[in-house]
Protein backbone atom coordinates (compact mmCIF):
# COMPACT_ATOMS: atom_id res chain seq x y z
CA UNK A 1 0.00 0.00 0.00
CA UNK A 2 1.19 3.45 -0.70
CA UNK A 3 1.68 5.81 2.10
CA UNK A 4 3.79 8.32 3.32
CA UNK A 5 6.02 8.95 6.20
CA UNK A 6 7.23 11.97 6.07
CA UNK A 7 6.92 15.56 7.86
CA UNK A 8 3.52 17.23 7.91
CA UNK A 9 3.68 21.35 7.04
CA UNK A 10 0.95 23.09 8.81
CA UNK A 11 -0.97 25.27 6.33
CA UNK A 12 -3.21 27.82 5.80
CA UNK A 13 -5.61 26.06 3.86
CA UNK A 14 -5.80 23.67 6.84
CA UNK A 15 -4.60 20.42 5.34
CA UNK A 16 -1.13 18.58 6.02
CA UNK A 17 0.85 17.18 3.32
CA UNK A 18 4.16 15.04 4.15
CA UNK A 19 6.89 16.66 1.97
CA UNK A 20 10.88 16.15 1.45
CA UNK A 21 13.12 17.80 -1.14
CA UNK A 22 12.87 16.94 -4.27
CA UNK A 23 15.31 15.78 -6.58
CA UNK A 24 13.31 15.74 -9.97
CA UNK A 25 14.62 17.90 -12.59
CA UNK A 26 13.05 21.28 -12.76
CA UNK A 27 13.84 25.09 -13.47
CA UNK A 28 15.71 26.69 -11.24
CA UNK A 29 12.40 28.76 -10.36
CA UNK A 30 10.35 25.82 -9.87
CA UNK A 31 11.43 23.20 -7.80
CA UNK A 32 8.12 21.44 -6.38
CA UNK A 33 9.08 19.68 -2.83
CA UNK A 34 6.66 16.26 -2.70
CA UNK A 35 7.40 12.63 -2.08
CA UNK A 36 5.89 10.65 -4.70
CA UNK A 37 5.28 6.83 -5.36
CA UNK A 38 3.42 4.00 -6.76
CA UNK A 39 0.06 2.84 -6.03
CA UNK A 40 -1.23 -0.09 -6.20
CA UNK A 41 -4.46 0.35 -4.67
CA UNK A 42 -8.01 2.73 -5.30
CA UNK A 43 -7.88 5.54 -2.72
CA UNK A 44 -10.20 4.95 -0.15
CA UNK A 45 -11.95 8.86 -0.82
CA UNK A 46 -12.32 7.65 -4.31
CA UNK A 47 -14.13 4.26 -3.62
CA UNK A 48 -16.32 6.14 -0.89
CA UNK A 49 -17.48 8.41 -3.52
CA UNK A 50 -18.40 6.35 -5.96
CA UNK A 51 -18.07 8.44 -8.52
CA UNK A 52 -17.46 5.95 -10.99
CA UNK A 53 -21.47 4.63 -11.14
CA UNK A 54 -22.41 7.86 -12.97
CA UNK A 55 -19.92 7.99 -15.82
CA UNK A 56 -21.80 6.51 -18.24
CA UNK A 57 -24.26 9.49 -17.77
CA UNK A 58 -21.97 12.38 -16.99
CA UNK A 59 -18.22 12.37 -16.83
CA UNK A 60 -17.98 16.20 -16.77
CA UNK A 61 -16.93 16.92 -20.29
CA UNK A 62 -17.40 20.84 -20.84
CA UNK A 63 -17.37 22.19 -17.14
CA UNK A 64 -14.53 23.94 -16.26
CA UNK A 65 -13.19 23.79 -12.58
CA UNK A 66 -10.83 26.80 -11.44
CA UNK A 67 -8.60 25.57 -8.77
CA UNK A 68 -7.69 28.72 -6.85
CA UNK A 69 -4.56 27.36 -4.61
CA UNK A 70 -0.66 26.87 -4.71
CA UNK A 71 -1.16 26.31 -8.57
CA UNK A 72 -1.22 23.37 -10.58
CA UNK A 73 1.74 20.70 -12.12
CA UNK A 74 0.69 19.09 -15.17
CA UNK A 75 3.34 16.71 -15.10
CA UNK A 76 1.22 14.09 -13.97
CA UNK A 77 -0.03 11.70 -16.78
CA UNK A 78 -3.47 12.24 -14.89
CA UNK A 79 -3.58 16.02 -15.60
CA UNK A 80 -1.18 16.28 -18.70
CA UNK A 81 -3.05 18.56 -21.39
CA UNK A 82 -5.88 19.64 -18.96
CA UNK A 83 -4.94 23.10 -16.89
CA UNK A 84 -5.88 26.21 -18.25
CA UNK A 85 -2.98 28.31 -16.89
CA UNK A 86 -4.29 31.45 -14.98
CA UNK A 87 -2.77 34.56 -13.34
CA UNK A 88 -0.12 34.15 -10.48
CA UNK A 89 -1.19 36.40 -7.66
CA UNK A 90 2.20 35.20 -5.61
CA UNK A 91 4.53 38.47 -4.79
CA UNK A 92 8.08 36.93 -4.96
CA UNK A 93 11.10 37.37 -2.88
CA UNK A 94 12.98 40.06 -3.68
CA UNK A 95 15.59 39.04 -6.46
CA UNK A 96 13.30 35.95 -7.68
CA UNK A 97 10.60 36.19 -10.68
CA UNK A 98 7.26 34.76 -11.04
CA UNK A 99 6.87 30.91 -11.38
CA UNK A 100 3.39 30.89 -12.63
CA UNK A 101 0.13 29.41 -12.17
CA UNK A 102 1.38 26.40 -13.92
CA UNK A 103 3.94 25.57 -11.12
CA UNK A 104 3.28 23.80 -7.99
CA UNK A 105 6.06 24.13 -5.69
CA UNK A 106 4.31 22.30 -2.60
CA UNK A 107 1.84 19.82 -4.52
CA UNK A 108 -1.66 21.34 -2.73
CA UNK A 109 -3.15 22.31 -5.64
CA UNK A 110 -1.73 19.46 -7.88
CA UNK A 111 -3.54 16.98 -5.47
CA UNK A 112 -6.33 18.99 -4.96
CA UNK A 113 -7.60 19.35 -8.84
CA UNK A 114 -6.30 15.59 -9.38
CA UNK A 115 -9.03 14.78 -7.34
CA UNK A 116 -11.56 17.26 -8.89
CA UNK A 117 -10.41 15.99 -12.58
CA UNK A 118 -7.46 13.60 -12.69
CA UNK A 119 -7.64 11.52 -15.93
CA UNK A 120 -9.00 8.04 -16.04
CA UNK A 121 -6.20 5.69 -17.57
CA UNK A 122 -5.62 2.25 -17.95
CA UNK A 123 -2.19 1.63 -16.06
CA UNK A 124 -3.14 3.33 -12.18
CA UNK A 125 -6.00 2.89 -10.09
CA UNK A 126 -6.01 6.65 -9.87
CA UNK A 127 -9.08 8.65 -11.00
CA UNK A 128 -10.96 12.08 -10.46
CA UNK A 129 -14.52 12.75 -9.95
CA UNK A 130 -14.81 14.44 -12.88
CA UNK A 131 -12.43 13.06 -15.61
CA UNK A 132 -13.30 14.91 -18.57
CA UNK A 133 -14.00 18.27 -17.30
CA UNK A 134 -11.01 20.98 -17.94
CA UNK A 135 -9.40 22.66 -15.38
CA UNK A 136 -7.67 26.41 -14.36
CA UNK A 137 -4.92 26.98 -12.28
CA UNK A 138 -5.03 30.62 -10.56
CA UNK A 139 -1.90 30.69 -8.01
CA UNK A 140 -2.67 32.62 -4.50
CA UNK A 141 -0.17 30.65 -2.01
CA UNK A 142 2.92 30.24 -2.16
CA UNK A 143 3.39 27.31 0.35
CA UNK A 144 1.51 26.26 3.27
CA UNK A 145 3.10 27.88 5.92
CA UNK A 146 0.47 30.52 7.32
CA UNK A 147 0.60 34.07 5.80
CA UNK A 148 0.56 36.59 7.55
CA UNK A 149 -0.47 38.88 4.60
CA UNK A 150 -3.80 40.81 5.08
CA UNK A 151 -4.33 41.66 1.55
CA UNK A 152 -4.87 37.74 1.22
CA UNK A 153 -8.39 37.88 1.08
CA UNK A 154 -8.45 40.60 -1.43
CA UNK A 155 -5.89 38.71 -3.72
CA UNK A 156 -8.31 35.91 -3.51
CA UNK A 157 -11.27 38.00 -4.55
CA UNK A 158 -9.50 39.16 -7.49
CA UNK A 159 -8.65 35.41 -8.49
CA UNK A 160 -12.49 34.50 -8.22
CA UNK A 161 -13.35 37.53 -10.92
CA UNK A 162 -10.78 36.35 -13.36
CA UNK A 163 -12.02 32.41 -12.82
CA UNK A 164 -15.60 34.17 -13.75
CA UNK A 165 -14.19 36.20 -16.62
CA UNK A 166 -12.60 32.90 -17.99
CA UNK A 167 -15.88 31.31 -17.83
CA UNK A 168 -15.24 29.30 -14.78
CA UNK A 169 -18.77 26.66 -13.90
CA UNK A 170 -16.95 25.33 -10.72
CA UNK A 171 -14.75 27.34 -8.35
CA UNK A 172 -12.79 25.26 -5.78
CA UNK A 173 -10.77 27.19 -2.95
CA UNK A 174 -9.60 25.45 -0.24
CA UNK A 175 -8.45 28.34 1.49
CA UNK A 176 -9.32 29.63 4.83
CA UNK A 177 -9.04 33.37 5.10
CA UNK A 178 -10.84 36.38 7.31
CA UNK A 179 -13.74 38.40 6.08
CA UNK A 180 -13.24 41.40 3.42
CA UNK A 181 -15.73 43.63 1.39
CA UNK A 182 -13.97 42.77 -1.58
CA UNK A 183 -14.19 39.24 -0.79
CA UNK A 184 -17.86 38.98 0.12
CA UNK A 185 -18.40 40.93 -3.37
CA UNK A 186 -16.28 38.63 -5.48
CA UNK A 187 -18.38 35.85 -4.23
CA UNK A 188 -21.59 37.30 -5.17
CA UNK A 189 -20.10 38.28 -8.84
CA UNK A 190 -19.57 34.35 -8.84
CA UNK A 191 -22.77 33.66 -8.47
CA UNK A 192 -24.32 36.35 -10.41
CA UNK A 193 -22.65 35.26 -13.05
CA UNK A 194 -23.94 31.11 -12.65
CA UNK A 195 -20.98 29.57 -11.05
CA UNK A 196 -20.90 27.38 -8.04
CA UNK A 197 -18.18 28.17 -5.32
CA UNK A 198 -16.83 25.41 -3.07
CA UNK A 199 -14.70 25.97 0.08
CA UNK A 200 -12.82 24.50 2.69
CA UNK A 201 -14.92 24.53 5.95
CA UNK A 202 -11.23 25.03 7.55
CA UNK A 203 -9.63 23.02 10.15
CA UNK A 204 -9.40 25.07 13.41
CA UNK A 205 -11.88 23.13 15.35
CA UNK A 206 -11.44 20.43 17.83
CA UNK A 207 -9.67 20.81 21.15
CA UNK A 208 -6.62 23.08 20.00
CA UNK A 209 -8.82 25.26 18.00
CA UNK A 210 -10.57 27.91 18.21
CA UNK A 211 -12.99 26.94 15.22
CA UNK A 212 -13.83 30.81 14.13
CA UNK A 213 -15.99 30.62 10.97
CA UNK A 214 -13.35 30.68 7.83
CA UNK A 215 -14.10 32.62 4.79
CA UNK A 216 -15.10 32.08 1.77
CA UNK A 217 -16.88 29.09 3.47
CA UNK A 218 -19.01 31.06 5.76
CA UNK A 219 -20.07 33.52 3.06
CA UNK A 220 -24.34 32.97 3.38
CA UNK A 221 -24.77 32.78 -0.22
CA UNK A 222 -26.74 29.65 -2.11
CA UNK A 223 -24.08 29.13 -4.83
CA UNK A 224 -21.29 28.63 -2.12
CA UNK A 225 -20.63 25.13 -0.44
CA UNK A 226 -18.69 24.84 2.69
CA UNK A 227 -17.07 21.82 3.14
CA UNK A 228 -16.37 19.71 6.28
CA UNK A 229 -14.19 16.52 6.32
CA UNK A 230 -15.06 12.69 7.27
CA UNK A 231 -12.68 10.25 8.20
CA UNK A 232 -12.68 6.83 6.50
CA UNK A 233 -15.04 5.58 9.38
CA UNK A 234 -17.77 8.46 8.53
CA UNK A 235 -17.29 10.38 11.43
CA UNK A 236 -15.67 14.06 11.46
CA UNK A 237 -12.05 14.38 11.22
CA UNK A 238 -11.02 16.15 14.53
CA UNK A 239 -9.96 19.40 13.07
CA UNK A 240 -12.94 20.23 10.89
CA UNK A 241 -14.86 23.34 11.82
CA UNK A 242 -18.21 23.04 12.57
CA UNK A 243 -20.98 25.66 12.36
CA UNK A 244 -23.91 27.08 10.79
CA UNK A 245 -22.47 27.66 7.65
CA UNK A 246 -21.64 24.11 7.29
CA UNK A 247 -22.95 22.61 4.17
CA UNK A 248 -21.50 19.48 2.95
CA UNK A 249 -19.29 16.57 4.46
CA UNK A 250 -16.62 14.45 2.17
CA UNK A 251 -13.65 12.53 2.36
CA UNK A 252 -10.79 14.72 4.23
CA UNK A 253 -8.27 12.00 5.87
CA UNK A 254 -5.08 10.86 4.14
CA UNK A 255 -6.11 11.16 1.29
CA UNK A 256 -4.13 10.67 -2.44
CA UNK A 257 -3.44 12.74 -5.30
CA UNK A 258 -0.99 13.26 -7.99
CA UNK A 259 2.03 14.89 -7.02
CA UNK A 260 3.85 17.79 -8.48
CA UNK A 261 6.76 16.18 -10.16
CA UNK A 262 4.85 13.97 -12.33
CA UNK A 263 6.31 10.69 -11.13
CA UNK A 264 3.74 9.52 -9.15
CA UNK A 265 1.14 9.85 -6.30
CA UNK A 266 1.70 12.02 -2.96
CA UNK A 267 -0.52 12.32 0.11
CA UNK A 268 -1.58 9.15 1.88
CA UNK A 269 -1.08 8.77 5.50
CA UNK A 270 -0.89 12.75 7.11
CA UNK A 271 -2.45 14.30 4.29
CA UNK A 272 -6.11 15.21 6.14
CA UNK A 273 -8.49 18.30 5.80
CA UNK A 274 -11.25 19.89 4.97
CA UNK A 275 -9.21 20.71 1.53
CA UNK A 276 -9.18 17.00 0.35
CA UNK A 277 -12.86 16.91 1.12
CA UNK A 278 -13.62 20.41 -0.72
CA UNK A 279 -12.25 18.74 -3.84
CA UNK A 280 -14.48 15.65 -3.79
CA UNK A 281 -17.45 18.37 -3.59
CA UNK A 282 -16.19 20.31 -6.73
CA UNK A 283 -15.74 17.81 -8.44
CA UNK A 284 -19.38 16.19 -7.66
CA UNK A 285 -20.74 19.69 -8.73
CA UNK A 286 -19.09 19.42 -12.40
CA UNK A 287 -20.61 16.01 -12.60
CA UNK A 288 -24.15 17.94 -11.74
CA UNK A 289 -23.75 20.79 -13.72
CA UNK A 290 -22.52 18.56 -16.99
CA UNK A 291 -25.28 16.66 -16.73
CA UNK A 292 -28.24 19.66 -15.95
CA UNK A 293 -26.58 22.53 -18.26
CA UNK A 294 -29.95 24.75 -17.85
CA UNK A 295 -29.42 24.58 -14.11
CA UNK A 296 -28.07 27.60 -11.89
CA UNK A 297 -25.63 27.39 -9.63
CA UNK A 298 -28.27 27.69 -6.68
CA UNK A 299 -30.36 24.85 -8.16
CA UNK A 300 -27.29 22.89 -8.42
CA UNK A 301 -25.50 23.52 -5.12
CA UNK A 302 -29.34 23.00 -3.51
CA UNK A 303 -29.81 19.60 -5.86
CA UNK A 304 -26.68 18.55 -3.69
CA UNK A 305 -27.84 19.44 -0.21
CA UNK A 306 -30.67 18.02 -1.02
CA UNK A 307 -29.45 13.79 -1.92
CA UNK A 308 -26.67 14.00 0.54
CA UNK A 309 -26.35 11.05 2.70
CA UNK A 310 -28.43 13.17 5.91
CA UNK A 311 -27.04 13.04 9.30
CA UNK A 312 -30.05 11.19 11.71
CA UNK A 313 -31.14 15.20 12.44
CA UNK A 314 -30.97 15.66 9.06
CA UNK A 315 -28.74 18.84 9.43
CA UNK A 316 -26.07 19.30 12.21
CA UNK A 317 -23.01 21.58 12.43
CA UNK A 318 -20.63 18.92 11.93
CA UNK A 319 -21.70 17.28 8.71
CA UNK A 320 -23.81 19.99 7.38
CA UNK A 321 -27.19 18.18 5.08
CA UNK A 322 -24.46 15.16 5.06
CA UNK A 323 -21.62 13.65 2.94
CA UNK A 324 -22.51 14.22 -0.40
CA UNK A 325 -23.58 11.65 -2.80
CA UNK A 326 -22.38 11.99 -6.66
CA UNK A 327 -24.73 9.00 -7.91
CA UNK A 328 -28.07 10.98 -6.25
CA UNK A 329 -26.71 14.15 -6.72
CA UNK A 330 -26.68 12.92 -10.55
CA UNK A 331 -29.78 10.39 -10.64
CA UNK A 332 -32.33 11.47 -8.69
CA UNK A 333 -35.90 12.32 -10.40
CA UNK A 334 -36.81 16.19 -8.84
CA UNK A 335 -39.05 17.11 -11.85
CA UNK A 336 -42.34 16.92 -9.77
CA UNK A 337 -40.27 19.34 -7.09
CA UNK A 338 -40.13 22.72 -8.35
CA UNK A 339 -37.47 24.16 -5.03
CA UNK A 340 -38.49 27.87 -4.68
CA UNK A 341 -36.94 30.40 -1.91
CA UNK A 342 -39.63 29.83 0.64
CA UNK A 343 -41.24 26.75 -0.43
CA UNK A 344 -41.87 24.09 1.91
CA UNK A 345 -43.92 21.25 0.04
CA UNK A 346 -44.74 17.45 -0.31
CA UNK A 347 -42.46 14.52 0.11
CA UNK A 348 -39.82 14.62 -2.58
CA UNK A 349 -39.76 11.49 -4.50
CA UNK A 350 -36.16 10.57 -5.66
CA UNK A 351 -36.00 8.12 -8.84
CA UNK A 352 -32.83 6.95 -10.41
CA UNK A 353 -32.21 7.05 -13.77
CA UNK A 354 -32.95 4.36 -15.86
CA UNK A 355 -29.47 4.65 -17.10
CA UNK A 356 -28.01 4.37 -14.46
CA UNK A 357 -27.33 1.62 -11.71
CA UNK A 358 -29.62 1.31 -9.10
CA UNK A 359 -28.21 -0.16 -6.04
CA UNK A 360 -29.05 2.53 -3.80
CA UNK A 361 -32.55 3.78 -5.04
CA UNK A 362 -34.24 1.72 -3.24
CA UNK A 363 -33.43 2.58 0.03
CA UNK A 364 -33.35 6.34 -1.40
CA UNK A 365 -37.30 5.75 -1.81
CA UNK A 366 -37.61 3.41 1.05
CA UNK A 367 -36.20 6.13 3.42
CA UNK A 368 -38.23 9.11 1.98
CA UNK A 369 -41.43 6.78 2.71
CA UNK A 370 -40.68 6.12 6.14
CA UNK A 371 -39.96 9.98 6.62
CA UNK A 372 -43.15 10.87 5.01
CA UNK A 373 -45.21 8.26 6.69
CA UNK A 374 -43.84 9.38 10.20
CA UNK A 375 -45.34 12.94 9.58
CA UNK A 376 -48.40 11.58 8.51
CA UNK A 377 -48.94 9.58 11.35
CA UNK A 378 -48.38 13.59 13.47
CA UNK A 379 -50.63 14.74 11.16
CA UNK A 380 -48.53 17.06 9.23
CA UNK A 381 -46.56 16.30 5.65
CA UNK A 382 -43.55 18.91 5.77
CA UNK A 383 -40.34 18.48 3.89
CA UNK A 384 -38.51 21.84 3.93
CA UNK A 385 -37.18 22.43 0.82
CA UNK A 386 -36.07 26.18 1.24
CA UNK A 387 -32.99 28.43 -0.03
CA UNK A 388 -31.36 30.45 2.44
CA UNK A 389 -28.30 28.95 4.36
CA UNK A 390 -30.15 29.86 7.44
CA UNK A 391 -33.76 29.46 6.76
CA UNK A 392 -32.60 25.87 5.74
CA UNK A 393 -30.83 24.84 9.44
CA UNK A 394 -34.03 26.69 10.88
CA UNK A 395 -36.98 24.72 8.80
CA UNK A 396 -34.58 21.19 8.69
CA UNK A 397 -35.02 21.43 12.89
CA UNK A 398 -38.32 22.09 12.92
CA UNK A 399 -39.18 19.25 10.35
CA UNK A 400 -37.64 17.15 13.01
CA UNK A 401 -39.62 18.59 16.00
CA UNK A 402 -42.99 17.47 14.62
CA UNK A 403 -42.45 14.32 13.30
CA UNK A 404 -40.59 13.05 16.16
CA UNK A 405 -43.43 11.09 18.03
CA UNK A 406 -43.55 12.57 22.03
CA UNK A 407 -43.25 9.72 24.34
Amino acid sequence: MFRIGAAVVAAIVGAALAVVPSSAAFAADCSPVSKEGALDHTPWGQERMGADRVWPLTRGAGIKVAVIDSGISDASPVLEGKVEKGKDYVVPEEGESKVGSGCDLVGHGTSIAGIIAGRQMDDTPFAGMAPDARLMSVRVLPDLSVSNNRDLPNILADAIREAVDNDADVINMSVQLVHSGALEKAVEYAADHGVVMVAAAGNRGGEDGDNAPQFPAAYDNDAMLAVSAIQQDGSPTETSNTGDYVDLAAPGQNIVGPGPEGTGYTGGEGATGTSFAAAFVSGTAALVQARFPDMGPDEVANRMRLTAQNPPRHWDQQLGHGVVDPYRAVTADMTEVKPDKTMAGPALQLHADDQATPRTVGAIILGFTIAAALAVSCGRVVIPIVWRKRRRRRAAKELMRRITPSA
